[in-house]
């Protein structure tokens, strides 16, 4: 017979997901924001621009490591996020692994496969809350950089830009129809050179969504721009193109197109790059995502037969197995985070507008034809007056 323990624990896990890890596509923002390992979880440690704290709206609430839920942990507000979750290896596959002997048959990769994919899950899940994170801070939907993740009533909310600063001097809004989404009338070649002109560091990279990406392709300006560059007549646009358009116009600047989604608590699907954003960011480090120190972690410190490995990331898997009514082996998985942003004056964001923020073409022809309607009013109205006045 063989035993769960022969084959599964807090080991094997950190393996089997560095194994598929390295297949996997990286997290955009790692690059940005290195992982970083403290001994605290103190918020006093986690800057913004300006060596400012980070600024933690306070919320209560619970956060115990049960089967897919989170209850009964609670923070104050001093204390970076802390995520726990947990999954429980069924019966059946407990049972289909005793009825083996021998630990080299192909029916034992079967079954284990199915365990360690539960945990691979768990530990997936944990990896998204960093991403989120990070792209938060260089994605503000509204205001300043900030972070807000909800469920189950669960609530962290982190404000990086407490005077406001940052939105006003590192955030542009495009209206009407400088809007990306109005291809015959935006001239984002200019919104471009006006913010790396203005920038106070060299900038190094525009990161933007695929649907962001398309508008530049179909727009006129650009477009005209790349024809002017060929003989030919005719030239089929592609991201290449327009990525060398915008490195020959500005050297050293590379657009970054960032495809990767993820899945909410709710199951929806999100981007992590969010349509009609443009993030200019500096090279280098934007700031380091800070993993404390778990419970698990601890549990570990205190009593070495507890089954905890930390990841390199600095998530903690925990195995513990248990024995009640039945004999239950639950894969736990927890991180306690939060991302520093020091260079963050140095990053600048352009709200582009999207594809259905668009004008059309006959709504532009109606608004100029109205104006010059208007126009032609008025000065019928003021000969009229003046004719009047001289009788």
């Amino acid at each position: 017979m063989i035993n769960l323990s022969d084959v599964y624990d807090s080991a094997a896990v950190g393996v089997y997901v560095k194994k598929d890890k390295n297949a996997a596509i990286p997290d955009l923002g790692l690059a940005f924001w290195p992982n970083e390992r403290k001994a605290s979880i103190d918020l006093k440690f986690i800057r913004a621009a300006n060596d400012m704290s980070v600024s933690l709206a306070p919320s209560n609430f619970d956060a115990k490591a049960t089967i897919r839920a989170r209850k009964g942990f609670s923070i104050n507000k001093q204390e970076m996020a802390f995520f726990r979750e947990s999954m429980v290896v069924s019966e059946h596959d407990r049972i289909e692994l005793a009825k083996l002997n021998d630990v080299t048959s192909p029916f034992v990769k079967d079954v284990v496969e199915n365990i360690f994919n539960d945990a691979k899950t768990l530990v997936d899940g944990a990896d998204v809350v960093p991403e989120r994170m990070r792209m938060q801070l260089l994605f503000p939907e509204a205001g300043g950089p900030s972070i807000y993740i909800a469920s189950d009533g669960v609530t962290y909310q982190y404000n990086y830009d407490t005077d406001g600063s940052w939105a006003k001097n590192n955030r542009k809004k495009l209206t009407d129809t400088a809007m990306w989404g109005n291809v015959e009338t935006a001239t984002p070649l200019d919104d471009i050179a006006e913010i790396i002109e203005k920038a106070t560091e060299p900038i190094k990279y525009l990161v933007m969504s695929q649907a962001t990406m398309v508008l530049l392709r179909k727009n006129k300006q650009v477009q005209q721009a790349v024809l002017s560059q060929n003989q030919t007549a005719i030239v089929y646009m592609t991201d290449k193109i327009v990525k060398n358009l915008i490195s020959e116009l500005h050297p050293g600047v590379e657009i970054l197109v960032y495809k990767k989604k993820y899945k909410d608590e709710a199951g929806k699907v999100h981007q992590f790059v969010p349509d009609g954003f443009v993030a200019f960011v500096p090279e280098g480090n934007l700031g380091k995502t800070w993993f404390g120190m778990t419970p698990e972690e601890l549990a570990k410190l205190e009593a070495k037969e507890v089954d905890v490995t930390i990841l390199p990331s600095g998530v903690a898997v925990a195995v513990v197995t248990t024995y009640d009514s039945t004999m239950q082996t639950m894969t736990v998985v927890s991180e306690t985070l939060l991302p520093s942003y020091e260079r963050m004056d140095s990053v600048y964001l352009l709200e582009t507008g999207t594809a259905s923020k668009a004008i059309s073409v006959e709504t532009l022809n109606s608004e100029s034809a109205g104006a010059k309607n208007a126009e032609t009013k008025a000065v019928e109205a003021d000969s009229n007056g003046t004719e009047t006045k001289n009788k």
